[in-house]
């Protein structure tokens, strides 16, 4: 956009709570790629997060390591050591909660963390059976086969219908625009990023997701 402003991108449509849903039914969850896949969606709508924060991309200064993420009981915490509203570089800290459901990042990620070929802390997060990490452009691609099943036209969705539908999820539950710019760490109103949420409204935040 910025070298050519009269380019426009398609509209997003956003893979929501009740879309990741349908999409888990297309999965095989016995198999290491589908767990992966599954996993990978789970976090990036849930946790808001933009999919090049969690996969590797060509042009990418870093991937998602095992040592950017620590493990609690209800939740676990990834430290981005880049992210595109970090200007200064310091890395930021995501919470991601329990859902309480079949839609569950924590138990999602936390079967593949268990189940992964290479688990030494500068591994991929996200990886193949190799141990190799799992690229971006596979998980944009896959995105459009599964959505295409579900009925809607590839040419519309994509890796950002993550972030697009965990935001339409929290906005359709009643969720104010305060609480859902904090969780996902967008820059718009400016004043409203410094917005801290206690963990008591994420909690909440991540039990609508699993109700969904």
């Amino acid at each position: 956009r910025r070298t050519n402003p009269s380019k426009k991108r398609k509209p997003r449509l956003p893979i929501t709570a009740w879309v990741l849903g349908r999409m888990r039914g297309l999965l095989a969850l016995g198999q290491a790629k589908d767990q992966k896949m599954w996993a990978a969606l789970c976090v990036a709508v849930c946790g808001l997060f933009r999919a090049g924060e969690l996969l590797w991309k060509k042009n990418g200064r870093a991937t998602l390591t095992r040592g950017d993420v620590a493990w609690y009981d209800d939740h676990f915490v990834v430290h981005l050591q880049f992210s595109k509203m970090d200007g200064a570089g310091d890395g930021v800290d995501v919470k991601v909660f329990r859902t309480g459901g079949q839609v569950c990042p924590y138990e999602a990620l936390k079967v593949v963390w268990n189940s992964c070929a290479n688990q030494t802390p500068g591994a991929p997060v996200f990886q193949n059976q190799d141990g190799t990490a799992f690229k971006y452009t596979k998980f944009h691609r896959r995105i459009k086969e599964l959505m295409l099943q579900l009925g809607f036209p590839k040419s519309l969705v994509g890796s950002h219908s993550c972030r697009i539908g965990g935001a339409t999820t929290l906005a359709l539950l009643g969720y104010p625009d305060h609480v859902i710019r904090a969780y996902g760490r967008w820059a718009s109103l400016c004043y409203q990023i410094y917005l801290r949420l206690d963990d008591g409204t994420r909690r909440q935040c991540a039990a609508a997701f699993g109700t969904a």
